[in-house]
């Protein structure tokens, strides 16, 4: 699971950066695994506490993505 969602991740993130609408700066396979880390992580988290606000710590997350 953790392979396929990482690579699909990755080629979008890609294509992304291609478009100028992800900071290129970082590899694409490093910011898919740090993506699915934060979002894994942030999801059990939310299960333990359901006060994590998971869509809003992702849109955090994602503004790191932004180039600068």
């Amino acid at each position: 699971r953790f392979e396929l969602v990482r690579a699909e991740t990755a080629r979008h993130l890609r294509e992304e950066q291609s478009a100028g609408t992800v900071r290129d700066d970082i590899d694409a396979d490093t910011l898919a695994a740090m993506l699915v880390a934060v979002s894994d992580g942030l999801q059990t988290q939310w299960l333990l506490d359901a006060d994590i606000d998971l869509r809003d710590t992702l849109s955090l997350f994602s503004a790191l993505l932004a180039p600068r």
